[in-house]
C-alpha cells in the first residue's frame, strides 16, 4: 500500500487575564487544536480499512475561569466553565476479527463546568476534592461510520459526572 498524504494546520491560542487582586484571577481562553489524519496500520486483517486513510480532527475550545485564594492562601478554589467543537472528529472502531480502524465519524460538541477546591488545614497536609460535569453529544454522524451503524446519540468514555477527593501528607524525615 502507497500512501503519500500529509496534514497540516495553524492552530492558535488567544487568551485574556485579570488579575483581580493580590489573590484573585480571572481568565478566558480561546484556542484551536489539531490532530492529524492518518493510516489504517492496525487493520491488517482488513483490506478496505488497511488503506483507508482518515482525515484531521479540529477542535475549537473556548474556557473561563476564575481562580482565588482565601484564608491567607490555605484555600484555594478554581472554577472554569468550557465549550469544545469537535470536527472531524477521530474514533477507533473494531472492523473485523483482530482488525482496528480510527475513522471520521462526524462533529461533536462537549461543553461543561469544572470545580476544585483545596485546604491547607496544618503543615503538610493537604485535602482537595474537585467534580466536573460535561455534557458530551454528537453534533452530526457520517453514515458511513460505526458510531451512525449503532445509532450512537453520546460520546463514549467521557462521563457526564466526574469526582475526586483525596488527601496528601508530606513530612521531613531528616537526614
Amino acid at each position: 500500500v502507497t500512501n503519500d498524504r500529509t496534514f497540516s494546520a495553524t492552530t492558535p491560542k488567544v487568551g485574556l487575564d485579570w488579575k483581580i487582586n493580590d489573590d484573585t484571577f480571572a481568565y478566558a481562553s480561546f484556542s484551536r487544536g489539531f490532530k492529524a489524519g492518518g493510516y489504517n496500520g492496525l487493520a491488517v486483517f482488513n483490506a478496505t480499512a488497511f488503506r483507508a486513510v482518515y482525515e484531521p480532527q479540529e477542535v475549537d475550545a473556548i474556557e473561563v475561569g476564575l481562580k482565588a485564594d482565601w484564608a491567607d492562601g490555605r484555600v484555594r478554589t478554581n472554577f472554569a466553565v468550557f465549550n469544545n467543537d469537535i470536527s472531524g472528529l477521530q474514533q477507533t472502531s473494531a472492523v473485523g476479527t483482530g482488525s482496528f480502524a480510527v475513522q471520521n465519524v462526524g462533529d461533536a460538541t462537549v461543553r461543561g463546568i469544572e470545580a476544585e477546591l483545596t485546604w491547607l488545614p496544618m503543615a503538610g497536609l493537604r485535602l482537595y476534592t474537585n467534580l466536573g460535569y460535561s455534557d458530551a453529544k454528537y453534533d452530526r454522524l457520517l453514515p458511513t461510520s460505526r458510531a451512525f451503524a449503532f445509532g450512537a446519540t453520546d460520546l463514549p468514555l467521557l462521563p457526564d459526572l466526574t469526582h475526586q477527593l483525596g488527601f496528601s501528607y508530606e513530612r521531613p524525615v531528616g537526614n
